[in-house]
Order: structure tokens, then sequence, then C-alpha cells
């Protein structure tokens, strides 16, 4: 009988770990590439569509060449997202804007008036990721983007809010410990991608996840 190797499991072990910090390495990469690109703030849709679609790739089990990959999505789809991402992102900053302006409305209309404005805001959040996987994926655009997501938002509950929840959780542990910030966002970015992915296919039979740029 064969003697068994010697060293095998440390081998495998060694290996497992390299892959692991691999990976990592590649996630904080992918953060602040997308933190440099949304720096002038009108590019931060196109950004965020570029950091969604290698986030696809990393769910089909592609790594590698992060910077290129990158930039090649963030440049060929630059024109796209931002006319859709900036109108959702502007619609954000209106709806946030609005929140400022509750001061001036009288006591009786105030309160309904708050909880209309955080069911909006709510649901802004949880159909974010879904315009973003939708504009990754380069499958649509524009008004027909934002009412697959909010209609795929609404149609699917259990997972919208295992939506927030990952939003959250982000959020929360870039508030709390702000040098996570340098990884967060594209740990967030794969676990969203793959909580959409099924609610968008299963709804509209679209597939989100595309090929190497």
């Amino acid at each position: 009988m064969d003697e068994p190797e010697e060293g095998g499991a440390g081998v495998r072990i060694d290996s497992q770990l390299y892959r692991a910090l691999s990976g990592l390495t590649e996630l904080a990469w992918l953060s602040v590439l997308w933190l440099v690109a949304s720096l002038p703030v009108v590019t931060a849709p196109a950004a965020t569509a570029a950091m969604f679609r290698l986030a696809g790739l990393r769910a089909d089990g592609g790594t590698g060449r992060t910077s290129w990959r990158f930039l090649a999505s963030f440049g060929a789809d630059f024109g796209r997202s931002t006319r859709t991402g900036g109108a959702w992102l502007l619609a954000g900053v209106v709806l946030v804007a609005d929140f400022r302006a509750l001061d001036q409305v009288p006591d009786p209309a105030r309160i309904p008036l708050t909880g209309v404005l955080v069911a909006a805001l709510v649901a802004y959040a949880a159909a974010t990721p879904y315009l973003f996987c939708l504009l990754a994926a380069g499958r649509t655009s524009g008004p027909a983007a934002v009412r697959l997501a909010v209609l795929t938002m609404a149609a699917n509950p259990a997972q919208t809010a295992r939506i927030l929840v990952v939003e959250a959780a982000c959020l929360s542990a870039v508030v709390v410990v702000w040098p996570l910030l340098a990884i967060v966002p594209a740990v967030g970015a794969v676990a969203l991608h793959r909580l959409c992915e099924a609610p968008l296919s299963r709804s509209f039979g679209l597939v989100t996840r595309t090929g190497a740029p």
C-alpha cells in the first residue's frame, strides 16, 4: 500500500491560505479602484457598475487582472451607466434633501410624511443593487432598467430584506471602523450581486453574469 505523502496536508492548507489572501487582496484593490474612480462624484455610477461587473465575474470564479477589467468595464459602459446611474443618484439626493425640508412642514402632517419618506428611502436602497446589477450586465438601461429594478425589489420581499441587512452591515462596518472602507465596498458588491441574481433571473429571465470585458 502506498505511503501517504508527507506534507500533503500542509501543502493543501498553504494553497487554501494563499487563495484566501489573494482573494482578499483583489477585493481590497477593487475597492480602492472604485473609491478613486468615484472621487469626481459624476463618475461614481460608472465606477459602481464596473465594480458590480467584477463582482459577477468573481461569482463565476473569475479572478485576476482586476485593474484591467475594471478600467475596461468603466470605459466601455461609461455613457450608459452615467446617464442611468446619475439620474438614480440624483433621485436619491432629492429624497434625502426632502428630509431636511420636513422642518418646514406643520406638525399634523409631519409624522405621516416622514413615514412616506422613510418607506421611499428604504425602497430606494433596496432597489439600488438590482439596478447596478442590470447596468453591469449591459442588459438594459434608462427607465427600463429602473422599472425592472423596482419591480424585482417589490416582487421579492424576502430577498429584498436580506439585501437591506447586507447594506446595513456594510455601512455599519465602515462607520465603526472607517479603514474597512478599503475592502467593504467590493465585499458588499459580491454579496449583493449574489442576492440580486436569482430574483432577476426568476422574475424576468435575465442573466446578470457576463463574460470578462
